[in-house]
């Protein structure tokens, strides 16, 4: 009876703890060896470049996404396969604008420091800093600059910030556990809420991003 007992309470354990990491990025057995496999993501990326405009930033971005939720992290990581090898922080960040069909030397923008990174998508018009900012305000600026795709820069790390319909989101190949891309509420995101400079590139709607996107 105690052993059963025992057993319930670690099935228990279990359960739960994939059950909330599960929100952020899918654990599933063979989600990138049945579902959302490089074969297929292939087919996505050509896809996507060959129905760019501007309106499509999004959609298209949000079809490729889902690819790379859960392929590990790596400081060196530079996979150009979602589920496949390992991708850091910024390679995550290049690699995906490059699929989507944006003009850019994938290595080289990924090694640079993510506010010089950005520089190089975007106008300045369109690129905010934040100096020790509280993540409520640095929120609230995001939804106050409007729905669309961006990308984060941190102290030590980079990202994609996502503002739509269905809330906030920070989507980035993360250094801390899970170790791997994961999609996160960005109010819930603590490497997001403990960084203390942060850089906001608005690619969405920038002239400079879409001379390279289209």
């Amino acid at each position: 009876m105690k052993k059963a007992a025992i057993f319930l309470v670690i099935v228990l354990v279990i359960a739960t703890t994939y059950a909330y990491f599960a929100k952020s990025t899918p654990l599933l057995p063979g989600y990138h060896a049945f579902f959302y496999t490089p074969k297929k993501y292939q087919k996505v990326v050509l896809q996507v470049q060959n129905n760019q405009s501007p309106e499509k930033l999004e959609s298209n971005f949000k079809k490729l996404v889902p690819y790379w939720y859960g392929t590990r992290w790596s400081f060196n990581g530079t996979t150009q396969k979602p589920g496949d090898g390992s991708i850091a922080c910024g390679y995550f960040v290049t690699t995906v604008l490059q699929d989507l069909g944006v003009q850019l030397n994938r290595s080289q923008l990924a090694q640079l420091p993510s506010e010089q990174m950005i520089k190089n998508l975007v106008s300045t018009e369109d690129i905010q800093r934040f100096n020790n900012t509280p993540i409520f305000t640095f929120l609230y600026q995001v939804k106050h600059s409007g729905k669309g795709l961006y990308v984060v820069g941190l102290d030590t790390h980079t990202g994609f910030i996502l503002n739509d319909d269905s809330g906030t989101w920070f989507i980035h190949s993360s250094g801390a556990f899970p170790f791997c891309v994961v999609k996160q509420e960005a109010s819930k995101a603590k490497i997001l809420a403990d960084s203390r400079y942060r850089v906001l590139g608005k690619l969405t709607g920038n002239q400079e991003f879409m001379r390279k996107y289209i």
